[in-house]
C-alpha cells in the first residue's frame, strides 16, 4: 500500500505494478520520465490521489485488469490520459 506519498521527478515509471498489485490513496504521482504509472496483469486501486504532467501516459495497462479509479485527478492529454483501455 501507498499512502500519502509523492512519487516525482524520476528518470523512468513512476510506479511499476506487474502481477502483484498496489493499493494508491492519498498520492501524487507527477513529473516523471515515464508513465505516472504502468500495469501489468496487476490489480491497482487508485483512490484520492493525483497523476499529472508524466512524460508518457498518466496511467499505462499493458494488460487487464484494468486499474480502479475514485475520487482522483487524472490529467488528460490528447490520448484521454490512460493508455490501454480506459476511458
Amino acid at each position: 500500500m501507498l499512502f500519502r506519498s509523492l512519487i516525482s521527478n524520476n528518470s523512468g515509471d513512476g510506479l511499476w505494478s506487474s502481477s502483484a498489485g498496489a493499493d494508491i490513496t492519498n498520492c501524487t504521482i507527477a513529473y516523471n520520465a515515464g508513465d505516472g504509472v504502468y500495469t501489468q496483469a496487476s490489480s491497482v486501486f487508485i483512490h484520492n490521489s493525483i497523476l499529472y504532467g508524466n512524460n508518457e501516459f498518466q496511467i499505462y495497462v499493458w494488460s487487464p485488469p484494468l486499474p480502479q479509479i475514485s475520487y482522483s485527478d487524472v490529467e488528460d492529454k490528447n490520448s484521454g490520459g490512460v493508455h490501454g483501455g480506459v476511458d
